[in-house]
């Protein structure tokens, strides 16, 4: 009954964004319906944003109340968004980390004579992990009645990985031509590699620049601003509250959030390529920094109450 009226509130998003979110919820194995996942995502979001925008009126200043119609819909955005797409992608670098060595091994299996079903059925019998997994479901799927190329071509989709999808494109051609399929499992398998030993190279490349950015705008940069505020607050002075007026704490956690938000923008372009990559970063960067600069103010009023 419940899970029926978080559906219909799941429903007052459009078709489109539905339709897309369902095929993230399948390459994540995540067992909610589309309809089921944005309604409960609608009310989490709801009730987490109240308890933040609360909590900031109690513990850092009024004024933050008035970032509740942007903090709503930016953890709504998260919740049915983000967070799927990241472990979708998550699965997605699963399948492709095992893909190479099993194909290698279909194109044995291949070549020993053997079809391209007993050899989907050898692949899931071994142990790839989730790639095991789905090959298993495909051939579940062939057994209760379903097309070879049908079963293939759904893989393909629900992976979310494109190196996955052209594999079983590769394998349905060669299921409808019967052409040499062993030797082209091989070059895929072969480019596969090449494609992770880049990324694995572009990551050493780049992490002192990543972890730059990181230190300096998630936890110095908040750490000295945090320490100033309470510094200045135990100045004191005439108009202040605790030596800090409410209209400084606002703008300067206002810029702490945006240093950190940008900075994460910036790890994704320098790591992936992709602004919007770097938008899981930004997600976890924005929190932490603004918790470091509170916690630095209130360490130093706690080592130092009569500074």
């Amino acid at each position: 009954m419940v899970a029926k009226k978080i559906a219909r509130l799941g429903r007052l998003l459009p078709e489109d964004f539905r339709v897309n979110l369902d095929r993230r919820l399948a390459s994540t194995k995540m067992a909610f319906t589309a309809d089921e996942f944005a309604g409960l995502s609608l009310l989490l979001s709801l009730f987490l944003s109240l308890l933040a925008g609360v909590a900031a009126a109690l513990f850092l200043s009024p004024a933050l109340l008035l970032l509740f119609p942007v903090l709503f819909p930016t953890l709504f955005l998260v919740l049915v968004w983000v967070v799927p797409y990241q472990k979708a992608k998550k699965r997605a670098a699963e399948l492709e980390r095992e893909l190479p060595d099993a194909l290698r091994h279909m194109a044995s299996v291949l070549r020993a004579g053997v079809g391209v079903e007993e050899a989907l059925t050898e692949i899931s019998k071994s142990k790839y992990g989730a790639l095991s997994e789905e090959f298993g479901r495909v051939v579940a799927e062939v057994k209760k009645g379903r097309g070879l190329v049908s079963a293939l071509l759904a893989f393909g989709k629900r992976s979310f990985s494109p190196l996955c999808e052209r594999t079983s494109r590769l394998i349905t051609e060669g299921v409808e031509r019967g052409a040499g399929l062993a030797d082209v499992l091989e070059a895929v398998a072969t480019d596969a590699l090449e494609v992770r030993a880049i990324q694995r190279e572009r990551v050493a490349v780049t992490t002192q620049q990543v972890l730059f950015l990181m230190v300096v705008s998630v936890m110095a940069a908040p750490f000295v601003i945090g320490l100033a505020l309470s510094i200045t607050s135990m100045g004191g002075g005439p108009g202040t509250t605790g030596g800090v007026t409410a209209q400084l704490t606002l703008p300067v956690t206002i810029y702490t959030a945006v240093q950190a938000f940008i900075c994460g923008v910036a790890v994704g372009i320098i790591r992936y390529g992709s602004a919007s990559k770097g938008m899981r970063y930004s997600v976890l960067f924005v929190p932490m920094a603004v918790l470091i600069m509170r916690a630095s103010g209130l360490a130093l009023r706690f080592i130092a109450p009569s500074f």
